[in-house]
């Protein structure tokens, strides 16, 4: 089986030079593609999604040493050659649509996909050719409370291939960091922003000789527009990352965003760039002092752990927001994970525990009513109602517990436990409005066919609110979607 994948998944490399990306929200491709990192026959780091297919698809077809992988590793190339040959038919139109209906859409977003609305039906076309790639991506959906637009174009984009960069334009999921559970500065819980993008396709390292030691690298600059009404109509989102891998099994990124512009507000070149070079982004604006800054900046790790009978890799994350006395990023927020990928019997496993704390100076004098806030852009650090950075919102601090089982066919059985303390600080946002704690299980299966792809997932909630009741909520949800 895994022998025959092999030969069906082979594909020349250049017909994804400017395939589309590897979108976020699938926890089985990840794990595979994780793996191979790890086996180092994929050098493309891993913190950072969309991730460009041309990258995968060069290592994997340039890798000759299959001798030496282990069983989960064969299967995980194979499953990932396979989608390499799918996905990146060049000049050849794809057509995909999709149904699903939930029960109570899910409060705590992750890196995996979930339906957003009660009834959602979609339809989506892919186009590639050597130097460009587009997509269109209709979406209706009813049921969402926080946000009244029925018809979306989430998912849609326009990209050019310019050297070893892509540029493109389009509302586009994004996940910055390494965990499974939460990202504290760009995760796929709010909506996708409409941006402008520039994004590096293939993750050479540098060949001067200062700079040759960190590894392969990659990074991109986002510039999105948000939604008119908020307090701020038409504010920008900024943000940009860059990660390098300067030894075998270690990852670092670097991760800054910002909101600014906006209707009345100062934009100009000069406001990017004092962003940019100096984090002041409000100081000589209407005289606005440094507490009034609104920029972030992040810093992420991952490190596979030499140690057999130890978590296979230990990972971490901290993001500050602008604005201390010093001028350097201050008010920090937190999250450490560890994780474990490995075999079965002939099934793939992973198993993480997550950690997220949101609230400012985490770990020592606790500053309340401060992430995710700001006195200028007061709707927050959010879009269409969800925050842009972890799920929780600000004022939280939550632990999880996840897994996923693979079979070599490419069937997922997953699940994560969570508990969270909410509001701490009194903050709110509207999907987490009147909580206190949170005790959820999420359980989920899918499962390819003839009919296409079938996806089950089931939730429960133990809510304890503000005015000290007890709530319990339980969801559930299914989704079909196929190729034409």
């Amino acid at each position: 089986m895994i022998y025959g994948l092999l030969v069906m998944g082979a594909l020349p490399c250049k017909a994804a030079l400017a395939g589309p990306w590897i979108d976020p929200g699938d926890w089985a491709l990840r794990y595979d593609l994780q793996l191979l990192a790890d086996a180092e026959v994929v050098s493309t780091p891993m913190m950072a999604w969309p991730i460009p297919w041309g990258s995968v698809a060069r290592d994997i077809g340039d890798f000759k040493d299959r001798a030496r992988l282990s069983k989960a590793e064969s299967a995980a190339m194979a499953r990932v050659k396979w989608q390499i040959g799918y996905e990146t038919r060049v000049r050849e139109p794809m057509l995909e649509s999709e149904l699903a209906i939930a029960a109570k859409p899910v409060r705590l977003r992750s890196f995996l996909d979930a339906p957003r609305g009660g009834v959602e039906a979609a339809a989506k076309v892919d186009w590639i050719d050597k130097r460009a790639a587009a997509r269109l991506e209709v979406t209706a959906t009813r049921g969402e409370s926080l946000d009244d637009k029925e018809f979306r174009l989430d998912g849609s984009y326009l990209a050019f291939v310019v050297g070893n960069w892509m540029v493109a334009v389009g509302a586009v999921d994004r996940w910055w960091g390494p965990g499974w559970d939460g990202s504290l500065i760009l995760s796929t819980n709010a909506r996708p922003i409409p941006a402008l993008s520039v994004q590096r396709n293939f993750p050479d390292p540098f060949e001067t000789k200062g700079l040759s030691w960190m590894g392969p690298w990659s990074t991109s600059v986002v510039l999105g527009l948000l939604e008119g009404r908020r307090e701020v109509p038409h504010a920008l989102f900024f943000g940009w990352q860059f990660n390098f891998k300067p030894l075998p099994g270690l990852e670092i990124g670097l991760e800054r965003t910002a909101l600014l512009c906006g209707r009345g507000r100062a934009c100009g070149i000069g406001a990017f760039g004092n962003l940019l070079l100096i984090g002041r982004d409000s100081v000589g604006d209407r005289n606005l002092a440094r507490e009034n800054e609104h920029g972030m900046a992040g810093a992420s790790f991952r490190h596979a752990l030499p140690f057999r009978y130890l978590p296979h890799a230990l990972y971490g994350q901290v993001a500050a927001g602008d604005g201390s006395s010093r001028g350097l990023p201050g008010k920090w927020l937190g999250l450490i994970g560890v994780e474990y990928l490995g075999q079965w019997g002939d099934k793939g496993f992973l198993v993480y525990a997550e950690a997220t704390d949101t609230t400012c100076n985490f770990g020592g004098y606790r500053k309340f009513n401060c992430a995710y806030r700001h006195s200028i852009y007061k709707t927050g650090y959010r879009y269409r109602g969800r925050s842009i950075g972890s799920s929780l919102g600000g004022d939280a601090g939550g632990v999880s517990l996840g897994g996923l089982v693979i079979t070599e066919r490419g069937h997922e059985w997953g699940g994560v436990l969570r508990h969270a303390r909410l509001n701490r600080g009194g903050t709110t946002q509207p999907v987490l409005k009147g909580m206190k704690r949170l005790t959820n299980l999420e359980v989920f299966h899918r499962r390819d066919t003839r009919w296409g792809r079938f996806e089950l997932g089931a939730g429960f909630d133990r809510l304890r609110l503000n005015n000290g009741r007890g709530k319990t909520d339980a969801r559930g949800y299914v989704r079909w979607r196929r190729d034409f």
